[in-house]
């Protein structure tokens, strides 16, 4: 859990376990939305933060390996300056919320917006401007949940999600019922049911980041994908 609340002299820190947060010299320690604290980020690569180490040696091992479920949270004002139509060439313009990048294994929370999501989707929704909830599934693989943004069957548009307002954000995953889902101020906006008991598979040596993503191997916070 991260508030962001310390005093501007304190080192950030995972809230229970005080686990080390390693923030990139574009990560703005700002006033908060909620509280006195909170992180703005400004497109640039090194706009990110380093989770702790937590990254394990093998995939099943380390902090963020997750068996029966997952829930991220996160409250977040977005400036995503999306095209309206995908984009066709790399780098695509993906604002990564929470990204742990052991490659199928990966778990992710972010806006995309690119010519590819059918690759990945469950289930298929097309192309365009979405947020994505991505993991693998046991038996399954990897797939996303991506909820478009475009204002139809109770879901926001983007441009209600760059509005300028705090909005809350959670995906949530139940292994035991198979339901994955995207809630946005506190009301589901999109789901999928898979198989009931059916488990995530995560973990690995990638670090957990909030902001851009990047490699396990980076010495300095440099990403390509970022918020």
């Amino acid at each position: 859990y991260w508030n962001f609340d310390e005093p501007p002299q304190t080192a950030l820190s995972d809230v229970l376990n005080q686990s080390p947060v390693q923030a990139g010299k574009n990560a703005l320690r700002v006033q908060g939305l909620i509280g006195p604290g909170a992180i703005q980020f400004n497109n640039r690569p090194d706009a990110s933060l380093r989770l702790g180490n937590g990254g394990g040696q093998e995939v099943g091992t380390g902090d963020y390996s997750v068996s029966t479920g997952i829930t991220i949270e996160a409250l977040v004002v977005s400036d995503w300056k999306a095209a309206e139509s995908p984009q066709t060439r790399a780098p695509f313009d993906y604002d990564e919320i929470f990204r742990k990048e052991d490659g199928s294994y990966r778990i992710l929370l972010s806006f995309q917006n690119d010519d590819k999501a059918g690759i990945t989707q469950i289930p298929q929704v097309g192309d365009g401007p979405c947020l994505s909830f991505g993991l693998y599934l046991s038996g399954l693989g990897y797939s996303e949940l991506d909820m478009p943004l475009d204002g139809k069957e109770g879901r926001p548009t983007l441009a209600e999600i760059r509005d300028g307002q705090p909005h809350h954000i959670v995906a949530t995953y139940n292994g035991w019922t198979g339901e994955k889902a995207i809630y946005i101020d506190g009301v589901m906006r999109m789901s999928h049911r898979f198989p009931v008991g059916t488990m995530v598979i995560s973990g690995g040596a990638a670090p957990a980041v909030i902001g851009n993503l990047i490699s396990a191997q980076s010495a300095t916070l440099v990403g390509r994908e970022p918020f």
